[in-house]
């Protein structure tokens, strides 16, 4: 077994039980030469798989390893920049930032845009993974590189898939912080919404 096939497994939308004991067969040292040279662990948390990441992590892969285009296990699982096709478990994502997080992954880390893991999971509505990172105590205040804080600035969502998909994750992100939110909207196509949520 070999780091490609593992990585096309998800892109077939193979479910985390059959792709587990694939990693077990992989050489722990492989990455992917000529796509970044992704290691096994950045698959695992891009595609947001605990049981895989707990494993690796336990074999002594680094989890604040860079991949060669820079990004980090938390900013891959932060970015939902799932394999294509693949949908993780509802709850996986959790399970991963926790397991990383236990792991040693670092969120001090900024990446080259001056930004933090937490601040792609805000743009993307990745609520799964703010929670873990509120549960494990990690405080949402650092700037961004417009000198943005979040939390503490704003949290915004963008859906193609119009106003009602977009409300659902708006109304998830409020009951998860228990925030009183202000809320605009700006229609830049038919069925494009932007919300912000501004913590106060």
């Amino acid at each position: 077994m070999d780091i490609m096939e593992l990585w096309n497994a998800y892109q077939k939308n193979a479910d985390p039980e059959t792709i587990f004991p694939m990693y077990q067969e992989c050489a722990l040292n492989e990455k992917a030469t000529g796509y970044g040279d992704v290691n096994l662990l950045h698959i695992a948390s891009r595609n947001a798989h605990p049981e895989a990441v707990v494993w690796l992590l336990e074999q002594g892969l680094n989890p604040n390893e860079a991949s060669g285009y820079g990004e980090h296990p938390l900013f891959l699982l932060a970015e939902r920049s799932f394999s294509c096709n693949y949908l993780p478990r509802k709850g996986d994502i959790y399970k991963t930032a926790q397991a990383l997080l236990n792991g040693g992954g670092s969120v001090l880390r900024r990446d080259s845009k001056g930004m933090f893991c937490y601040h792609y999971a805000a743009q993307k509505g990745n609520v799964e993974f703010l929670r873990a990172l509120s549960e494990y105590g990690v405080k949402l205040n650092k700037k961004d590189e417009h000198g943005n804080r979040d939390g503490g600035a704003e949290l915004q969502l963008h859906s193609d898939q119009g106003a009602q998909y977009a409300s659902q994750a708006y109304f998830e992100l409020t009951q998860t912080y228990g925030i009183t939110p202000s809320m605009s909207r700006t229609l830049y196509f038919p069925t494009r919404a932007l919300f912000c949520i501004v913590c106060t």
